[in-house]
């Protein structure tokens, strides 16, 4: 294929690790220069928890380092682990260039939306995706719910909530039912993209888990989510990259994903906001710097910068 297409640069990317020795092979084979997408880490301080795995992967690493033109990460905070941890490498070699949304699918998926107001004072908020037991861990938002519905805060006559493909319903569901909040949570089955962007696009406010073990990971569901121009209740560590990102896009209710007080105060502000219409959303703005028509770019640019002068 290299003989026959003769291509500018090699491009391999991650989660598949063995995409990196493909890439790394060619690369030493044929000069070629490589572009290496790491895009989140492949390992961190207990991660992968299998030592060989964890040994391999570190040896890829340095092979990157060592190779690499340009190695492209999806948040700030995933460079700068790698640049202290490779100190030695020049800084330009790793640059950010974040997930996104793709602007075509988005508006495909806005055709089949009814956007008619609805006169129920039910509000809708809903959480799209896999929520993992450890790194997005609902305990603690559990708990905020069973303890405002107790309270008379909140209810079922007036609030639901969607968590949509949890992958781990049958752990989440006894759950809902020893705290009695199954008339406020819904978990909900997997459906398809189209039909989980049109849900975003449709439903009052949209939930985020994130936590503070992935600071320098950015749940991909974030940017659609600005796309889908909705109001955005984030669970996650506020010195951490998803809760920057958020900042950045002059958003900010955020709470400690560990916290139960910290959620019950949010949650009641972020509801009222709704009911009163001054939730605060992401600008068209904003949204469309994250659109892959506009990120397509930042890869140009990195893939001409790799490739190595004629003559």
């Amino acid at each position: 294929m290299i003989r026959k297409d003769k291509p500018d640069v090699i491009w391999s990317t991650y989660p598949i690790a063995s995409a990196h020795l493909i890439g790394l092979a060619l690369h030493r084979l044929s000069g070629i220069p490589w572009v290496v997408d790491c895009r989140d880490s492949m390992t961190e301080e207990n991660y992968p928890a299998n030592p060989t795995q964890k040994k391999i992967y570190r040896w890829i690493e340095r092979q990157i380092v060592k190779h690499a033109a340009r190695a492209i990460f999806t948040t700030q905070g995933a460079r700068d682990m790698y640049l202290q941890r490779y100190p030695d490498v020049e800084p330009e070699r790793f640059v950010v260039i974040p997930n996104g949304y793709d602007e075509e699918i988005f508006r495909a998926a806005e055709k089949g939306v009814n956007h008619s107001t609805s006169a129920s004072e039910k509000l809708t908020l809903v959480h799209s995706g896999v929520l993992y037991p450890s790194e997005r861990d609902p305990t603690a938002f559990f708990d905020a719910l069973s303890e405002l519905k107790k309270a008379g805060s909140i209810s079922g006559d007036n609030l639901n909530i969607i968590l949509r493909a949890t992958g781990h319903d049958a752990i989440f569901q006894p759950m809902l039912r020893q705290r009695d909040i199954e008339d406020l949570v819904t978990l909900a089955p997997g459906v398809s993209y189209n039909e989980a962007l049109q849900e975003m696009l449709s439903v009052d406010g949209l939930l985020l888990f994130q936590a503070s073990s992935c600071n320098h990971q950015i749940p991909a569901k974030l940017y659609e989510y600005f796309r889908a121009g909705k109001p955005v209740l984030a669970l996650t560590d506020k010195a951490g990259n998803t809760a920057t990102t958020l900042a950045e896009a002059g958003l900010d209710d955020i709470a400690d994903l560990a916290d139960k007080r910290d959620i019950q105060q949010q949650l009641v502000s972020f509801v009222v906001g709704l009911r009163e219409g001054r939730a605060k959303v992401a600008s068209s703005e904003v949204a469309a710097s994250y659109s892959r028509q506009s990120l397509i770019a930042r890869f140009a640019e990195v893939f001409n910068v790799s490739v190595k002068p004629s003559g």
